[in-house]
């Protein structure tokens, strides 16, 4: 399962289940438009930016994320070799806009992101 750890904590935190994929996260505005994105029945992109078995290392890119205007969170993986932090920016879009955020990352920060779907659409069985 993935779920995001917040940053910070002044946003009740909100759980959206699409696919058998769980986002958690106390960020009302990422919340609310994944719901919006996971309801209008189409494939939901974001950018991972990096992954991170060190917490202090992924904040520090979060934040560098966000310093640059960009809507940044952590989503924790469980692998073989220990829990694994990702860094994720946005909340869900279209792969085109995916690909733009990806593109003015490199632009911004210099950092490479590579698109991932969260999550298909959503099947009405």
């Amino acid at each position: 399962s993935i779920k995001a750890i917040p940053t910070s904590s002044r946003a009740p935190e909100k759980t959206v289940l699409a696919n058998n994929l769980k986002i958690s996260t106390k960020n009302k505005e990422a919340s609310n438009k994944t719901e919006a994105t996971l309801a209008s029945n189409t494939a939901v992109w974001s950018v991972q930016v990096g992954s991170f078995h060190n917490k202090n290392n992924a904040d520090h890119v979060v934040t560098a994320l966000k310093n640059s205007g960009f809507l940044a969170y952590l989503t924790t993986v469980q692998t073989g070799k220990g829990e694994l932090l990702k860094v994720i920016v946005g909340t869900g879009s279209s792969k085109i806009d995916a690909n733009k955020m990806r593109s003015d990352i490199q632009e911004k920060l210099n950092m490479q992101g590579i698109l991932i779907q969260l999550s298909g659409p959503i099947s009405s069985h």
